[in-house]
């Protein structure tokens, strides 16, 4: 069985195609306890927290928070911009993410977040490997294929006092996730051929 670990998963859009397939084992894991219900999360800070996986990873997927490099209006970056006030954003979460990359060498891995990220990523990450709309990915992966006339659309149908808004509205769309897959098995395909 291949196993796909799944950082900062929100409500779990990144790993969801892995869980439908029989072949996956899939992990999430996000500190936010309101997800704790979302299947199979585990919850762990994962910024102090020690994450031992004992196997093989055949992916990690991460996607630290993006509000840190939001260019929304009301994202901390633009805020302290309009009010004269310096701002750098955290980069502990990308710095813990890195770490467990290199401490458990998975086969394939992407980290996700927004447009606003590159200018901080670069020096970390390089360029993005993929773009697909608003949606920035870096990593080791095979390229995603995403259906012609793929539009991501956030979901706005959470109130503004929802505290899962946040959550819904930055949850990876299921091409997304089902693409990945498609493309790893298929690399999979072309290395057993090689």
């Amino acid at each position: 069985m291949k196993l796909m670990v799944d950082f900062f998963s929100g409500l779990g859009g990144a790993s969801e195609a892995f869980i439908h397939d029989l072949g996956w084992q899939v992990l999430r894991y996000d500190n936010n306890p309101l997800l704790r219900d979302v299947p199979l999360t585990l919850m762990a800070d994962l910024l102090h927290d020690e994450i031992r996986i004992r196997h093989q990873i055949d992916v990690f997927w991460a996607s630290p928070e993006c509000r840190e490099f939001s260019m929304a209006y009301h994202a901390p970056g633009p805020t302290a911009k309009r009010n004269g006030i310096p701002f750098t954003p955290c980069m502990k979460q990308v710095k813990k993410c890195i770490q467990f990359i290199e401490e458990n060498n998975p086969t394939y891995f992407v980290i996700e977040n927004v447009k606003g990220a590159v200018p901080y990523f670069r020096e970390l990450l390089g360029e993005p490997r993929q773009i697909i709309g608003p949606v920035y990915l870096w990593g080791n992966f095979p390229l995603i294929h995403i259906p012609k006339g793929f539009k991501h659309v956030k979901d706005d149908s959470r109130w503004s006092s929802d505290p899962l808004r946040y959550n819904a509205r930055s949850k990876i769309p299921i091409e997304i996730s089902r693409g990945l897959l498609t493309a790893i098995e298929g690399q999979r395909t072309l290395d057993f051929y090689q």
